[in-house]
This record gives structure tokens, C-alpha cells and sequence, in this order.
């Protein structure tokens, strides 16, 4: 998904809860988070709202330590 129906889904996403799924910190819209996948695509997860969650961006964020366990880093 790409364009403006990404970033609806990200608002609408965001909407229902603003905290990092992981961390609980409070995240910012639109460019504190990272729109993840509960489980992720490659392990059979639903690309549906109901299997996305935010997570915190940045070098340490949680994204990119979740992404690594995803791919077995």
C-alpha cells in the first residue's frame, strides 16, 4: 500500500492509539512512528488495520529492533 490510502490508514491507525506499541511512548504524527505490522507480512500477517500498531522511530526506536527479530537479524 502506497500513497494517500498509506497514510490514511496511518492517521487512522495512530488515531485509536498515539503510543508506540511496545515502549508506550507517546509518538508523534506523522514522522515519530513507523506503521508495523503486528505480524508481519512474511510470516502470513494480514496487511489490514487490524494487524498494524505504532511503533517508535528513530535509530533505537522499537521499529527497527522489532524489523530485526521479523528477519532474524
Amino acid at each position: 500500500m502506497t500513497g494517500r490510502k498509506l497514510q490514511e490508514r496511518r492517521l487512522r491507525v495512530w488515531s485509536q492509539n498515539p503510543c508506540c506499541a511496545h515502549c508506550g511512548k507517546l509518538c508523534a504524527f506523522p514522522e515519530g512512528f513507523e506503521l508495523d505490522h503486528k505480524v508481519a507480512l512474511l510470516h502470513g500477517g494480514a496487511d489490514t488495520d487490524e494487524n498494524c500498531q505504532v511503533l517508535c522511530s528513530g535509530p533505537d526506536g522499537c521499529h527497527v529492533k522489532k524489523t530485526c527479530r521479523d528477519l532474524a537479524c
